[in-house]
């Protein structure tokens, strides 16, 4: 077990920090021996999973994650059930829209996304990971937390923005959550991206996932955003039916 829970960890964070390190610095960060590091690395190596730059002796995810994605994105039941409600979604709003769940404990991650046609857009991939209280997901997820105000705090600095709001305005915001039923981050996470998301919910009010629509700042008036809105609104309550 401890070798699997290690293993877990290198690929977890080789998928958060895109940047190649090296094994003294990657042993470091993760707390680990660093031949016990480099024992799991050279097997991931030969596996496709892990690549190493035997220059620099460097290392960064390899291209067989590739061949495990595209298998989960093709045999899920789950994205095949949610990228026809994505990709209607985004042909209806024009704008780029995304299904997203929870990965691990610390981020959050879009399954299946609908890119946007129009030639000024945001893209998205699926895969893509964030921090799990940033952006609009974000305040969904820390409306149904159930967490006191300090631990929100706590979980709010730690996050990641380019234009951070003061705590006491997305406090406010997380909270009405609840009452209007979605969130919106204008700007707040992607410097001139607006991203607004909606929850989806089980049977006892506790969230499941997130679907979010994310636009160019300026690209969504008053009205494209109450249409948007309905339109997530109406996704979510659709999928929460059948998922």
């Amino acid at each position: 077990m401890p070798a699997v829970i290690r293993t877990v960890q290198i690929l977890k964070f080789l998928a958060e920090n895109p940047e190649p390190i090296g094994l003294s610095k990657l042993a470091a960060v993760l707390e680990m021996v660093p031949s016990t590091c480099l024992h799991i690395l050279r097997v991931l190596v030969d596996e496709g999973l892990v690549a190493v730059n035997l220059e620099t002796k460097q290392y960064a995810l390899g291209t067989g994650i590739l061949m495990l994605a595209r298998s989960f994105l093709s045999e899920s039941n789950l994205v095949r059930m949610v990228q026809p409600k994505v990709d209607a979604l985004t042909r209806h709003s024009g704008v780029t829209s995304a299904f997203i769940e929870s990965y691990g404990s610390r981020h959050l991650i879009a399954t299946a996304v609908g890119e946007s046609a129009e030639m000024f857009s945001v893209r998205m991939k699926p895969g893509i990971t964030f921090p799990r209280f940033s952006s609009a997901s974000g305040r969904c997820v820390a409306a149904y937390s159930g967490l006191a105000e300090a631990e929100l705090q706590a979980r709010f600095e730690v996050a990641s923005w380019a234009n951070p709001p003061a705590f006491a305005q997305w406090l406010r915001e997380v909270r009405a959550v609840r009452e209007r039923g979605f969130a919106i981050d204008d700007g707040a996470y992607v410097r001139g991206v607006t991203v607004v998301a909606v929850p989806l919910l089980n049977g006892a009010e506790q969230l499941r996932y997130c679907i979010a629509a994310a636009s160019l700042a300026g690209q969504l008036g008053a009205g494209r955003l109450e249409v948007l809105v309905r339109d997530l609104r109406a996704a979510a309550r659709a999928l929460e039916a059948v998922i």
